[in-house]
Formats: C-alpha cells, structure tokens, sequence
C-alpha cells in the first residue's frame, strides 16, 4: 500500500489535511502527519509521496534536507475548511 506524508508547521493543518485527503481516498492508502511545532524532524518516515505544506515557513529548507525531494509535492495554498467533499466544518 501507498504512503503518503503530510509535512505541516502545525498540527492542527496536518489533521485536516489527513481528513480531507482521507475523505477522497479512503483506506486505499496510508497517510501519516508531521507537523514542526510537535514532532522530532531528526529521522523521518519512508514515504512514496511527501505533501510539504511549509513552503513559506523558515523551515522549508531543513524539512527539504530531510525527504527525498523527487517525491516531494508542494503545496503552496491553504484548504478552507468548508469544503465539502472535506467534511471538516
């Protein structure tokens, strides 16, 4: 099974995220959070695709360093919380 990443600055973003991403794709993939203002960056987990949410953030480059970068996706915008298809009012 395919896993996915989420890199955020905060925890709360990462959890929405995952909700919404596991809104759209169910069980049929792994989806893990990590957040700078609550995990370790030291190590971090093996993953098939990194959604890296800290593109604006001081931290970019160190959480860069730590991923491979040719299975990194940016993400350069903000899900309102109302969408739909998210279910995360």
């Amino acid at each position: 099974m395919q896993k996915l990443l989420i890199i955020t600055i905060s925890s709360a973003v990462a959890v929405s995220y995952k909700d919404c991403l596991f809104n759209l794709f169910g069980n049929s993939l792994i989806i893990k959070t990590k957040s700078i203002e609550t995990d370790d960056f030291t190590i971090i987990e093996n993953a098939d695709v990194y959604l890296v949410a800290t593109t604006s953030s001081k931290y970019f480059d160190y959480v860069m360093s730590k991923i491979d970068k040719n299975k990194a996706v940016l993400i350069r915008l903000t899900f309102l919380k109302n969408i739909p298809y998210c279910n995360i009012y």
